[in-house]
């Protein structure tokens, strides 16, 4: 079995936190910087970007040092999602805005009667920058997404069935 993430290497989070907000919420200096060097050797050291999906029902802590952070990051904010998807990028890429959704999904399923992919996205979404070049501000953005309205609705629902 894999240790837990040491826990004097988390900071604590702010009491603060609200876990039933939507509101986008920032938090400066969650792991100690001995952590953080541990981290980014770990993240360099896989050298690629490619996805990968934690399931928290098989590896409660994770299964390398990166997914025991992950999960000691996520218990911290009480996120019990069972799947876990992530990645690691070693540096900056500019990237045009988008949505973050299941890519195999929406190439595989369409809504019937149309070319529109279906688009499940994440039901929560967290960034971890471990290090940020000091030029580089606001290097992420959120926003929340309006829900379709009620003709949108009824006529998804009529094409899927």
């Amino acid at each position: 079995a894999v240790p837990p993430f040491p826990r004097d290497m988390l900071c604590t989070l702010s009491a603060a936190i609200s876990l039933l907000s939507t509101t986008p919420r920032v938090f400066d200096s969650v792991f100690a910087p001995s952590a953080i060097r541990t981290l980014v050797a770990a993240g360099c050291d896989r050298s690629h970007s490619f996805t990968t999906v934690l399931d928290r029902e098989v590896s409660r802590s994770g299964r390398t040092v990166l997914e025991r952070a992950l999960t000691a990051v996520l218990d911290e904010l009480g996120d019990e999602s069972r799947y876990v998807e992530y990645w690691w990028r070693g540096g900056h890429r500019r990237m045009d805005s988008h949505r973050d959704v299941d890519e195999a999904l929406c190439r595989s399923r369409s809504h019937a009667g149309t070319a529109v992919g279906v688009q499940r996205c994440p039901q929560n979404g967290h960034v971890l920058y471990l290090e940020l070049a000091e030029e580089l501000r606001g290097p992420t953005c959120v926003w929340e997404e309006a829900p379709p309205d009620e003709a949108w609705l009824s006529e998804a629902a009529a094409a899927e069935a």
